[in-house]
């Protein structure tokens, strides 16, 4: 999961995008439960929240 937060943290802070951060989530090969978990560590937001998030995403939506 460090890796995937990681992953995360470092496209935000270039681009502050949560999209982008996804877009490299998967990029590296993580899943979308990859980026639920970030989602939940880094925005402190629960479960529902973060998959609320995650699915609403283009990132996850387009194949």
């Amino acid at each position: 999961m460090v890796d995937a937060v990681g992953t995360f943290k470092r496209e935000y802070m270039n681009s502050f995008s949560l999209e982008e951060g996804m877009l490299e989530l998967k990029r590296k090969g993580f899943t979308e439960m990859d980026a639920i978990k970030v989602m939940m560590q880094l925005l402190h937001i629960d479960l529902v929240e973060a998959d609320r998030v995650v699915r609403e995403s283009d990132i996850w939506t387009k194949g």
